[in-house]
């Protein structure tokens, strides 16, 4: 068995192409690679809990990223825009069981409910990119072992 030995870069660049987001042109530390890595952690331990969640992403990403780049509470807010994601479809999907009509009002009605929260994910997840404009704070130099 050999073992080879990758720099901090190229191993984010492996895990970024691991989850399916490298093709779209997306970092590891943004909405879009947060919210891969916390569904393949749901893959393994659900049922779990938010904060098991959260926790697992961090700990899988801490060593690739720097500090400023991978907060909890960015972590956490993707994770809260996904189980939010998840319900509307539970919700959609159980209602379609029911009489058309009922299921137009009380999607309206759900819709209409729901909306402001998922702005609100939103718009806090696309304030805090906007603040972490800085780069990783590590040693380029540092090593990896894969």
């Amino acid at each position: 068995m050999t073992a080879i030995i990758r720099s901090l870069d190229e191993a984010a660049e492996i895990a970024a192409e691991e989850l399916g987001i490298a093709a779209g042109g997306f970092a590891l530390a943004s909405p879009e690679g947060l919210a891969a890595s916390a569904r393949r952690a749901a893959s393994f331990l659900c049922p779990a809990t938010q904060r098991q969640l959260v926790d697992a992403v961090i700990e899988v990403l801490q060593p690739l990223l720097a500090s400023d780049e991978l907060q909890r509470n960015r972590v956490n807010t993707v994770v809260e825009a996904l189980v939010l994601l998840f319900m509307t479809q539970d919700f959609i999907a159980t209602m379609t069981l029911i009489d058309n009509w009922t299921v137009v009002f009380a999607l309206i009605l759900f819709v209409q409910l729901l909306t402001p929260m998922v702005a609100a994910v939103i718009h806090n997840s696309r304030n805090q990119n906007t603040r972490s404009t800085q780069t990783r704070a590590d040693d380029p130099n540092r090593r990896v072992t894969l």
